[in-house]
């Protein structure tokens, strides 16, 4: 079977993936690392002082026509139902691809 590519496939540029951590949960276990923008006033991490914790911000985020593109230039689709399919068809976006679950088996009655 010939694997499927996408007519036009662009180069994914990702950006930086790491996870960003709250100011000084390194230094306290009840701290957790999970980001907290901070507030104090005089704060080195929201003042953006050099060799602190950087904040997230727009600029991380990748480019909206590669965003959730695979390696291969597809992109997931999760079908819940046979007749979710049938709306891809209408979409002129050629670089999806079709990711089908196990459905549940129909109970048949014999009569």
């Amino acid at each position: 079977m010939a694997a499927l590519w996408p007519l036009v496939k662009p180069k994914i540029d990702k950006k930086q993936t790491k996870k960003f951590m709250q100011h000084q949960s390194d230094r306290y276990v009840k701290i957790k690392r999970n980001w907290h923008k901070p507030r104090g006033t005089d704060n080195r991490v929201r003042r953006r002082f050099q060799g602190q914790i950087l904040m997230p911000n727009t600029g991380y985020g990748s480019n909206k026509k590669t965003k959730h593109m695979l390696p291969s230039g597809f992109r997931k689709f999760l079908v819940h139902s046979l007749k979710e399919p049938e709306v891809l068809l209408m979409c002129t976006n050629l670089t999806v691809l079709r990711l089908l679950t196990m459905f549940p088996p129909r109970t048949e009655r014999s009569s």
